[in-house]
């Protein structure tokens, strides 16, 4: 016969034998990671691709044994490619803890095992960026800004294909030699960064 086990956080079950188990205890740790979302089984069609956006909530503290939480690397949920269209759709996703190979971390408790967000086909374009350097220091100059030139944003059809150039700053308070900053881009409303988990950074 099976016989399932409750056991408390940070608590393992190594291994059983006929008339023994054995456990491993470990320090219980909390740790705050973001809420993503994955696209399974979509058409993608041409420069349009799905796209969740306003997500609550966007982090979720989960709990669990030390070794489990340094694994982890967001929770994650999935959404099938039949739900998502040309309008904007509110839906509710389960929520999993997953590394960084993409594969589910078990035994670890979440304060939220669910999550809505906000489905549609949406489109990608490249574009140009121009950059400002803001707060230079008196009697200094920029001589030179690089290493971001151009970005792929994804957003509203309409809107994206208007876009041709977004202009761009770089906080140089307190910089008195070269140095690597990051960008704070302007975005229209319905217009995304689309590897918003990249830093982007000028020299």
């Amino acid at each position: 016969a099976k016989i399932d086990f409750n056991l408390p956080e940070g608590v393992t079950l190594e291994s059983t034998e006929k008339e023994t188990l054995s456990f491993k205890v470990e320090k219980s740790k909390e740790k705050e990671v973001p809420v993503k979302i994955d696209f399974v089984g979509t058409d993608e069609a041409g420069d349009s691709v799905p796209w969740a956006y306003d997500t609550s909530p966007e982090t979720v503290k989960v709990t669990g044994a030390e070794s489990s939480i340094k694994k982890i690397e967001c929770v994650q949920g999935t959404i099938t490619g039949n739900v998502v269209s040309g309008s904007a759709k509110t839906v509710e996703v389960d929520l999993i803890p997953i590394n960084k190979g993409g594969k589910e971390i078990k035994g670890l408790v979440m304060d939220s095992a669910k999550a809505e967000t906000t489905v549609r086909l949406m489109t990608l374009r490249d574009v140009d960026i121009n950059i400002t350097a803001e707060n230079v220091g008196d009697g200094l100059e920029v001589e030179s800004i690089s290493g971001v030139d151009s970005i792929k944003i994804i957003g509203v059809s309409d809107i994206v294909k208007e876009i041709n150039e977004l202009e761009a700053t770089v906080d140089l308070s307190g910089e008195n030699r070269d140095c690597e900053k990051e960008i704070k881009i302007k975005l229209p409303d319905n217009v995304y960064i689309y590897n918003s988990d990249s830093k982007n950074v000028v020299k």
